[in-house]
């Protein structure tokens, strides 16, 4: 319980400081994770957690308290009345900005997983873990993929955000190219 109630927490984190990547602020991203540290240190200090359960409500209230200062005080919320926004067109801006990343997440799992449960009801389940032994060897390459595609997106972003869109092209060819 502790676990699914601090994950939220831990996510939010993780949130703050890729929000402070792509606004090209990594002093706020190393700021707050510095928080989240010393919440951490400060709370199992107090606390002395005696189980493994009692460690993860820990996290996610120094998580919390690391994402919460550093959205007002870092800059990336207003806290004044007239700035906040309206709810229900966040949530469908949201909905429509989320659309592509889930049907590209059903692709990528479709392409990466689909085979191994139609190989294990079509031939047999050890013909579908041989497979899924095979595909060991290229995961790694695309988890780098993945990992320098998250380098390469706020420069990208910036880039956007300027309308400098050929040096975004050369960017993104460059990328591609590594």
């Amino acid at each position: 319980i502790g676990t699914g109630l601090a994950l939220p927490f831990l996510l939010l984190i993780w949130l703050v400081r890729r929000a402070f990547y792509v606004i090209q602020k990594p002093s706020g991203a190393l700021f707050s994770s510095s928080l989240y540290a010393i919440s951490l240190a400060i709370g199992f200090w107090i606390l002395k957690p005696v189980s493994i359960t009692a460690v993860f409500p820990l996290m996610g209230v120094a998580s919390f308290v690391g994402a919460a200062l550093m959205l007002v005080f870092g800059g990336l919320v207003e806290t004044k009345a007239s700035n906040f926004f309206d709810l229900r067109e966040q949530f469908f801006s949201q909905i429509h900005y989320g659309k592509p990343l889930f049907i590209a997440a059903f692709l990528y799992t479709a392409g990466s997983q689909f085979q191994v449960f139609v190989t294990g009801s079509l031939v047999s389940v050890a013909s579908a873990g041989i497979w899924r032994a095979l595909q060991n060897f290229a995961l790694p390459i695309m988890q780098v993929v993945t990992a320098v595609s998250v380098l390469i997106l706020p420069v990208l972003s910036t880039e956007f955000g300027r309308g400098d869109f050929p040096s975004m092209r050369r960017k993104g060819f460059l990328f591609m190219a590594v």
